[in-house]
């Protein structure tokens, strides 16, 4: 009896585990940009399978353009940086507004006033605040969190070798809005990762009086 009750309930549990997405724990973006080209491609990649591809166009123009395609190639998001913004001076300031087939389903905005080296805000197609994202002080790694910053959404870590980057993005919680949206905000933080790098200050080398006296 008692090995049969275990047996069910190895299966019941088999079964839930199974119905389980954990796709959602990670995902993994790769760039390829060939130096002084007009458009970069990125792969989205979850459980090592190809989800989407991301298309970025321009090359020193006004605007930038962030392309979603799905697995199949089909269109579903478009992410236009603004004209004549704060954004055009850094890229900190950059704001992106996004749309689908039916319309404007939300912004990425980047936050003028801040402590942080760098904070973006994320808004929904009702422009309300949904997500708030800053930059690590010691590196080009993005914290995402929620609306009023008290649950860490997502982590974007990662590095840049060059005309190719890897970025990761580790969820701690589920997303509470369309996740197209962190998508886009993931291929924008590839793209200019080199430019959120902190700058290297140079050392500073502290002499004691014995140093001082030897040079006598």
């Amino acid at each position: 009896m008692k090995f049969l009750t275990w047996v069910l309930s190895l299966l019941i549990f088999t079964s839930v585990y199974s119905n389980v997405d954990n796709s959602i724990n990670s995902w993994q973006i790769k760039k390829k940009k060939p130096f002084l080209a007009y458009t970069a491609k990125f792969t989205l990649v979850q459980k090592d399978q190809s989800k989407n591809t991301i298309i970025r166009t321009g090359l020193l123009t006004p605007r930038y353009f962030y392309d979603l395609l799905d697995a199949d190639g089909g269109w579903e998001v478009r992410g236009i940086t603004q004209f004549l913004s704060w954004g055009m001076l850094s890229r900190n300031l950059m704001d992106i507004y996004l749309y689908d087939q039916k319309g404007f389903i939300g912004s990425i905005q980047g936050k003028f006033f801040t402590n942080a080296r760098s904070k973006f805000i994320i808004f929904d197609e009702h422009n309300q605040m949904i997500a708030n994202a800053y930059v690590n002080s010691e590196s080009a790694d993005f914290v995402v969190l929620n609306e009023d910053e008290s649950k860490i959404l997502a982590k974007l870590e990662g590095g840049s070798f060059g005309d190719v980057s890897l970025l990761d993005v580790k969820f701690q919680n589920e997303l509470k809005f369309d996740a197209r949206i962190l998508k886009i905000f993931t291929a924008f933080v590839s793209d200019y990762h080199d430019y959120f790098i902190p700058r290297k200050t140079p050392d500073v080398y502290i002499y004691n009086n014995n140093n001082y006296g030897n040079n006598n």
